[in-house]
């Protein structure tokens, strides 16, 4: 019996850690995707703004500006 239970403690603890790990790397994959996405998003916006700031300019100053 005794080793039974050993046995069980045992299967239990490396479930444990186990399942520790697997949340961890979905954590870490989390994070590596929000930082990707951000980065697509001022990539974004940074061509944006080179769009429309010239023709900005056009429109306030009647000129260009580049």
């Amino acid at each position: 019996m005794h080793k039974n239970k050993h046995l069980k403690s045992q299967q239990t603890a490396e479930y444990k850690q186990w399942l520790t790990e697997l949340k961890h790397k979905v954590a870490l994959s989390q994070q590596k995707a929000v930082v990707k996405v951000n980065a697509e998003l001022l990539a974004l916006c940074g061509q944006l703004g080179n769009n429309l700031l010239p023709n900005w300019f056009k429109s306030q100053l009647g000129g260009s500006h580049e």
